[in-house]
């Protein structure tokens, strides 16, 4: 008799579970557990192993970043000039001899330059003369400026032209009055032939105008006369360093 009076505490009792049980399935039916992305999982484990590998190697990382130099200057860096592309220039000595197409005369010449100091085609030179106008026992000096542009230069061979101005005096010439003296305007044009990596030979043809002559046509105790018009033809070796 007792055990018939708990049946209905206990039928009760499933019910209430049963209930229980229907409501939590139905919730997980409409509201279904979030599913992360495949990508973002994967991004998730890269980030976790860079945090690793950063904390793992600090050390050596550190010591990387103080042995990297660091630019004091980034403008210097960058050129200046923006026809010359590289920051290296090429300068030279060369020696040369010229003679006067016509006269059996001729003289030296000390040039200093550089092919590419301006450009990358375009240099600058300072020359000097000894014994222009003038035999070698009695040398005229002289100096000039000029201005070189190659054009079109190969390897090994190279066309150049130039214009520049000079001074000259007269020197152990000074009592010959048909020896010019004085400030004159030049131009050049010539090759260049490379022979190695440093050393060269080059001719060139030079035309030179002076502005202020002392007296033209006047025979001299050197059996030559001179007009503003001075040309001359020179050979000579460089050696590029």
């Amino acid at each position: 008799m007792q055990y018939l009076k708990s049946l209905p505490l206990v039928a009760l009792l499933m019910v209430f579970t049963l209930t229980l049980a229907t409501a939590a399935s139905s919730h997980n039916r409409q509201n279904p557990p979030t599913k992360q992305p495949a990508s973002f999982r994967l991004l998730n484990q890269r980030s976790l192993g860079s945090l690793d590998y950063l904390q793992s190697n600090a050390s050596l990382i550190q010591a990387d970043l103080a042995q990297t130099p660091s630019d004091p200057n980034p403008e210097a860096s960058s050129p200046s000039n923006p026809c010359k592309t590289t920051a290296a220039t090429t300068t030279y000595i060369a020696l040369a001899s010229f003679s006067e197409i016509f006269t059996d005369r001729f003289g030296f010449r000390l040039i200093l330059g550089s092919d590419d100091a301006l450009c990358d085609t375009m240099g600058i030179r300072l020359s000097f003369d000894y014994a222009r106008q003038t035999k070698i026992s009695l040398g005229t000096l002289s100096f000039g400026l000029n201005a070189s542009y190659y054009f079109a230069p190969l390897e090994s061979f190279k066309l150049y032209g130039g214009a520049g101005f000079g001074y000259q005096n007269r020197g152990l010439a000074s009592a010959h009055a048909a020896v010019n003296q004085g400030v004159y305007i030049s131009s050049l044009a010539g090759f260049d032939y490379g022979l190695s990596e440093q050393v060269g030979l080059f001719a060139e043809f030079n035309l030179d105008y002076y502005l202020s002559t002392s007296s033209t046509n006047i025979p001299d105790p050197l059996n030559q006369s001179y007009r503003p018009l001075y040309p001359t033809l020179a050979l000579g070796l460089k050696y590029k360093f």
